[in-house]
């Protein structure tokens, strides 16, 4: 295969951090197939060895919420073709405000909106409950915002405020935060609905229009409805704010190059205000649920049940998700049924060393985590193998398992791996799985967060986030507990506190769940939170049938999808054209492999296959002289593809008409960046370096007789006439 290569910098490997909190305890799957780091670090020598990375894994730190203690990696999942359920923001414009415009979380902070006060300093500090100290109108402490325009003149309306609900109140000008070792922004979403929300300067101001220009067209106006029609707050809250006009703004209006001005029947036009605009990126998110140990329709959860959120849900994770559009799908392979589930060398429940070992069981596992961090594992390869890795989607895996006396098992808890795009939990679709997700979206625990200068709300609260808004209640979300939420009667021994001994919220990635009014699944992020998940959406590669590569980015300087054409990068050393499609939409068989280079008991296996329509990235034949050149190490076309850890082992699949073919597993258990000697602790049992699991899609167009995991050292050097049969299914 002949795909073009740029760059010659290598990332370091990646450093796995084990995170925990009072709740939480991170853990870590077992060793994966070499998938493209989260965050890499590039070195400006070409010829140096990238940094060595403990798991060899390449792959990103899961977080893991429960019991339990360990380190290790993580997997992936797929399931049943269903119907996709498409969440779109494109909902018909209205003068009037309208319960079904998708708008935003609130935050412009108003006088009566305390989101200022207790806000953290950006350096954080001893995390001590704090109050507020009283806040200017539209004011946003803890970040940054634009400046609003002025000059009006005499007889001119003035527009004090303006900001845009979705997630979030958001200024037009957006906010932005420089802590001392991170930082973000959030800007309104493009193509979404939003709530506009204005402060205007003139008390007598009669019959105010909002009007939407672009290129010097009028796109149109909305009447403003006054203060007193202002949606409410969530748990009948204190009000936002009482000076704010509002309108629903379609998200056809939502745009970059359209600006809003603001004029009356007594005064003309104010000056007008563009806002800046964050990606237009829609987020699929895949449901892959996994029945494990025998469990089935008959004495677990159903797969109609597990296999997607139900559209409420469905409809409250848009309003959390900085996103224009979710589009939420069951994988086209249906549920993924195992028997066995090989579970990687990981601390037990002493924290003693284990080797890997297989489980038939729930109840067999030797801590709360050791099978959700083999399943994370198996998704988040099986997304890779999948050509899904570098784009806009998301995998959650429902886990349904039983024990060994064949009831229903409880998870108690979930793995997500940080910024991968994959997790896996329960089946309910409520608090452990907008945690786990927004695992998946790069974001760790808040409250560790804070504590290293990376979050900018003491104790991972909202003390200092702007209001939040759902659209589909219609109405504000205070940065405050609400009265009916399930953690207000006892929230002061646990949460931050204001100067009237009101409790802030926390983020849901710090203990969040608990914090929401009745009737929500979800607690609500902070403004700081969902602007990472937005930076998240936007560094996605995005399918673009308009743009002339097939392919397009978020460019945010322009604020503008542009052209994106694939290259590999890193010579080759996480895969070719960033393990994009070559081939998208065909039959396909996925495969998973898990082996044990120390020979540990039932831990090497041969995943059951499972056929879908999907697709397939570049791999290589190591049959063909000319895919064995291409990966050479050093001098091949991909000259660091097999450099990482080495490439010694080959899939041999034969249909079951006889004919054959092979494939290249990458990685294995060589020394890092020394692909001719093994890794030390290649032949440890209790080492994550002597496990690894691969997952590889091959052509499904015919049904699979056979498949041999081949041992073939070194094979650029050439393919074994004879090589010998490792596994065989």
């Amino acid at each position: 295969m002949r795909l073009s290569c740029a760059g010659s910098r290598v990332p370091r490997r990646r450093h796995l951090e084990s995170q925990s909190n009072d709740e939480c305890a991170s853990v870590f799957p077992a060793i994966v197939a070499p998938a493209r780091p989260a965050a890499r670090r590039t070195m400006g020598n070409g010829e140096r060895p990238p940094a060595r990375r403990p798991d060899s894994s390449g792959s990103p730190p899961p977080a893991a919420d429960a019991p339990a203690a360990s380190n290790h990696p993580f997997s992936s999942h797929d399931t049943k073709h269903m119907t996709s359920r498409r969440l779109a923001s494109r909902t018909a414009v209205a003068a009037s405000l309208s319960a079904l415009m998708l708008a935003a979380c609130g935050g412009d902070d108003s006088a009566n909106a305390p989101t200022a006060g207790g806000a953290a300093p950006l350096t954080p500090a001893v995390a001590s409950p704090a109050g507020p100290t009283g806040s200017t109108p539209g004011s946003t402490p803890g970040a940054t915002t634009a400046p609003a325009p002025s000059s009006t003149s005499a007889g001119q309306l003035s527009v004090d405020k303006m900001a845009f609900a979705q997630t979030h109140v958001v200024p037009s000008g957006g906010l932005s935060w420089t802590l001392p070792n991170a930082s973000a922004s959030l800007r309104p979403i493009s193509r979404r609905d939003a709530l506009v929300l204005v402060a205007i300067g003139q008390a007598d101001a009669v019959q105010p229009v909002l009007e939407a220009w672009k290129d010097g067209a009028k796109l149109g106006a909305l009447a403003l409805s006054p203060p007193s029609a202002l949606p409410p707050t969530e748990s009948g809250g204190r009000a936002y704010a009482n000076d704010r006009w509002s309108a629903v703004v379609p998200a056809a209006w939502m745009v970059p190059g359209v600006s809003f001005s603001v004029s009356a029947s007594n005064y003309t036009s104010s000056v007008a205000q563009a806002p800046v605009f964050g990606t237009d990126a829609d987020v699929q998110l895949t449901i892959l649920p996994f029945y494990l140990f025998g469990a089935d329709d008959t004495n677990s959860p159903p797969l109609s049940t597990t296999q997607a959120p139900d559209a409420a849900t469905q409809q409250e994770i848009f309003a959390k998700w900085p996103t224009a559009e979710l589009k939420v799908r069951t994988h086209p392979a249906g549920r993924f049924s195992l028997a066995t589930v090989v579970v990687g060398p990981r601390a037990d429940r002493t924290g003693a060393a284990q080797p890997a070992y297989p489980v038939t069981a729930l109840d067999q596992q030797k801590d709360g985590y050791g099978v959700m961090s083999a399943m994370l594992t198996l998704i988040t390869n099986m997304r890779t193998a999948n050509g899904d890795g570098p784009l806009n989607n998301q995998y959650y895996a429902p886990l349904i398992a039983l024990n060994s006396n064949g009831q229903f098992a409880n998870l108690g808890g979930g793995l997500g791996g940080v910024g991968s795009g994959a997790a896996v939990g329960d089946h309910r679709y409520t608090g452990i799985f907008i945690h786990e997700q927004g695992h998946a979206f790069g974001l760790n625990h808040a409250g560790d967060e804070y504590a290293k200068g990376a979050y900018p709300y003491a104790g991972g609260s909202l003390s200092g986030s702007v209001w939040g808004y759902d659209p589909n209640h219609r109405e504000f979300l205070d940065v405050l507990v609400p009265t009916t939420a399930s953690s207000y009667a006892k929230c002061a021994s646990s949460h931050q506190l204001d100067a009237q001994g009101r409790c802030y919220k926390q983020d849901p990635m710090q203990g969040g769940a608990g914090d929401q009014s009745s009737g929500y699944k979800f607690a609500t992020f902070s403004d700081y939170n969902t602007g990472r998940m937005q930076a998240w959406i936007a560094s996605r590669v995005l399918a673009d049938p308009a743009s002339s590569t097939g392919y397009s980015k978020w460019d945010s300087a322009a604020q503008a999808r542009a052209p994106y054409t694939p290259t590999t990068d890193n010579n080759g050393l996480y895969g070719v054209n960033q393990n994009l499609p070559v081939q998208a939409g065909v039959p396909v068989h996925t495969i998973v492999v898990s082996f044990s280079k120390a020979g540990s008991a039932g831990a090497s296996y041969i995943y059951p296959p499972f056929s879908y329509t999907g697709n397939l990235i570049a791999t290589f034949d190591p049959t063909s002289a000319a895919d064995r050149q291409a990966i050479t190490v050093d001098k091949g076309t991909y000259p660091w593809y097999c450099k990482g850890t080495g490439c010694d082992y080959t899939l041999r699949v034969t249909y079951a008409d006889g004919s054959r073919t092979y494939r290249v597993l990458q990685g294995g258990f060589r020394a890092w960046w020394t692909p001719t000697v093994d890794d030390a602790n290649a032949t440890n049992p209790l080492s994550g370096s002597s496990f690894r699991v691969w997952a590889i899609n091959v052509p499904g167009d015919k049904r699979i007789g056979k498949i041999e995991l081949l041992d073939t050292p070194m094979v650029w050097n050439g393919m074994p006439a004879n090589p010998t049969v490792l596994l065989s299914r």
